[in-house]
């Protein structure tokens, strides 16, 4: 895992463990974050939104998974805050441009397809989720435009993965 290599500048913290623990723990609280933001964009308070959290931190398999030296909690933030994107692009009520796009969905998503090839997952099925969004959002524009629309806001989602995979 390439995010392990400024971890490994201290032999002893590698040597113990303590450095996956580490990005781990980052890890953690990124996921958490992004989890949080989901609650906050499907509409639940403040206290609905740290019951999240709550769930969260307190789920023995969650924190296992961050403490051990895996790739998968790098793959559970990139996975969330993909997510998180996703779901702010459908449910504020200005329109993400094609910049915020790339950096707040596509980005995350690029991100989890380096870490897994299950990060492929999230990019196939936000493209998809993209295409039904923008398609809802377009109602009362000409046919030709509404496909450039769907098309623009898709290219701008897959820019990031796709550079990613080549």
């Amino acid at each position: 895992n390439i995010l392990l290599i400024p971890f490994t500048a201290w032999l002893p913290l590698w040597a113990s463990g303590w450095s996956a623990a580490l990005l781990g723990a980052i890890c953690m609280a990124g996921t958490v974050g992004a989890c949080y933001r989901i609650a906050a964009h499907v509409g639940l308070g403040r206290a609905g939104r740290l019951t999240v959290v709550l769930l969260l931190v307190t789920n023995p398999s969650f924190v296992y998974v961050h403490t051990t030296g895996l790739s998968e909690p790098v793959l559970i933030l990139f996975l969330s805050s993909a997510a998180a994107g996703l779901a702010s692009y459908a449910l504020v009520s200005r329109p993400m441009s094609a910049g915020e796009t790339m950096v707040f969905c596509g980005l995350p998503a690029a991100c989890a397809v380096l870490s897994r090839y299950e990060g492929w997952a999230i990019v196939m099925s936000g493209a998809l989720f993209i295409a039904i969004v923008a398609w809802r959002r377009q109602r009362g524009r000409s046919q030709r435009e509404r496909l450039r629309l769907i098309v623009k806001s898709i290219a701008a989602f897959l820019l990031w993965p796709g550079v990613a995979a080549a």
